[in-house]
């Protein structure tokens, strides 16, 4: 007799035969609902302030009309990005303001140009940028941005850039021109960080160091020598000087920071101060002010003894003032 072969259904004619009851999944919010991402409308060469058309407030810096161009509109609530060659941000987000955070909802635009339409009148909130880099790494070497940049004659950096705050018409009126690694062989200078006031007066700070929250530095600045050794720091924790001299010549010693050291040898130095009306002179009384020393031009007597009391200006007569923390004397 022939053997009987009993055939059982495949595992996946089983599955297939199988009949499930529907799944509800859930479904993802979408912070974003409100916005909207579309391709910009063909427009002529020049008709749109913004992007890469008539970028510079001077009208240079245009563009052909061919280009990839992304839209965004709408109100966001989550960060949009842009894939693009231009972005032009239509899109509302939350206003941003001291202590508030509005990368999360930001827009980044992985391209060359993001910005609003017709920014110089825009009041759309919400940050804008045009630049997102996002590095993780478990073990190993790695860099956001890693750039290596040379030159046989002419000028290099690794970072060149112009930031300004603008008129109604868009014109420069405060500006900080920042350039880093800068090498010149043509012109000749070497520079590690190069911050320039490029427009407006009195600028807040070329460099500014900030400690925030509980993090902090152990030195604001740190100037460290070839062989590896400290020259000169600013303490993060009160801001001294520390490491080196104030006024260094070359029969000097490392002796600030330690009264020891400071005050066993002595040393030739001239030291000149600058001249400064009376009124100038910071406070002076209540024991406030006590060690300072001025040279002023204008004391409202002359000096005729050691110790004479200066208590104005608006005369012709020069001499040295130091303050005693109860007012300003001659010396």
């Amino acid at each position: 007799m022939p053997k009987q072969v009993c055939r059982m259904p495949s595992l996946a004619v089983a599955l297939l035969s199988l009949s499930f009851a529907p799944i509800a999944l859930a479904q993802d919010v979408d912070l974003n609902e409100g916005a909207t991402q579309a391709a910009c409308p063909a427009l002529p060469v020049g008709s749109r302030l913004a992007g890469l058309v008539d970028i510079a407030p001077d009208g240079t810096g245009t563009t052909a009309q061919a280009r990839e161009c992304i839209a965004l509109k709408g109100n966001r609530r989550a960060a949009q990005v842009a894939r693009a060659i231009e972005v032009s941000d239509g899109a509302r987000g939350p206003a941003s303001g001291p202590g508030i955070a509005t990368a999360a909802s930001a827009s980044y635009a992985l391209s060359l140009v993001n910005t609003r339409p017709d920014w110089r009148h825009s009041d759309l909130a919400g940050e804008s940028d045009g630049l997102s880099i996002f590095v993780r790494q478990g073990k190993g070497d790695t860099a956001a941005m890693l750039s290596n940049v040379g030159v046989r004659h002419g000028f290099a950096a690794t970072l060149e850039s112009y930031t300004f705050s603008a008129d109604a018409e868009g014109r420069p009126i405060r500006a900080v021109r920042t350039q880093l690694g800068v090498v010149n062989p043509r012109d000749g200078g070497e520079f590690g960080l190069l911050v320039q006031a490029s427009e407006g007066q009195r600028l807040t700070a070329g460099l500014r160091i900030a400690s925030l929250g509980t993090a902090n530095w152990a030195n604001y600045l740190e100037a460290i020598s070839p062989a590896g050794e400290t020259v000169a720091a600013v303490r993060g924790s009160d801001g001294a000087f520390v490491g080196g001299d104030l006024l260094p010549t070359s029969d000097l010693g490392k002796n600030v920071g330690s009264p020891a050291k400071r005050y066993a040898a002595t040393y030739t130095q001239v030291l000149q101060l600058a001249e400064t009306t009376f009124s100038s002179l910071p406070a002076c009384g209540g024991g406030a002010g006590a060690g300072t020393l001025a040279f002023v031009s204008d004391a409202e007597k002359a000096v005729t003894a050691w110790g004479q009391a200066i208590r104005a200006g608006g005369g012709r007569n020069k001499t040295f003032v130091k303050c005693n923390g109860f007012g300003w004397t001659a010396f």
